[in-house]
């Protein structure tokens, strides 16, 4: 095994075995400074965020507190499919999945305008399901 470098201690010869102890307790790193494979340690924890990622999140969330219902309608007038596209990627997964699961509707325990009310509504739904289809 190589010794460490005399000006970086945390940085090994690029020639040292993937397997290579660690250096002090710490983990060894390679010729450009990044942990050797299998290396445990070190890292931020998960789920954690960075500065750089709250500070942009709080910036889009304040942008879209002022002016999210006035762009979202400009995307839904000028650009229907963007909006869709928008709009189904926020349908979860599971009501997608307790729809399809749902029994049929028994026609023979409902009124005629209950029957024109779904018939419209699976029309609208349809058109909808196959803009989203074209548009990928």
């Amino acid at each position: 095994m190589a010794l460490p470098d005399q000006n970086n201690p945390w940085v090994v010869d690029a020639k040292v075995p993937m397997n290579a102890p660690t250096t002090q307790g710490v983990p060894a790193r390679d010729h450009q400074g990044r942990f050797l494979t299998g290396n445990s340690g070190g890292g931020r924890r998960k789920g954690s965020r960075n500065r750089l990622t709250e500070r942009f999140l709080d910036t889009i969330a304040d942008d879209f507190a002022d002016h999210g219902a006035q762009a979202i309608a400009m995307v839904r007038i000028h650009d229907p499919a963007t909006y869709l596209r928008i709009v189904g990627s926020l349908v979860p997964r599971e009501l997608i999945l307790q729809r399809e699961l749902s029994p049929p509707i028994n026609l023979a325990e409902i009124s005629d305008d209950e029957l024109i009310k779904y018939i419209d509504w699976r029309r609208r739904q349809k058109n909808v399901e196959d803009v989203v289809r074209t548009i990928g």
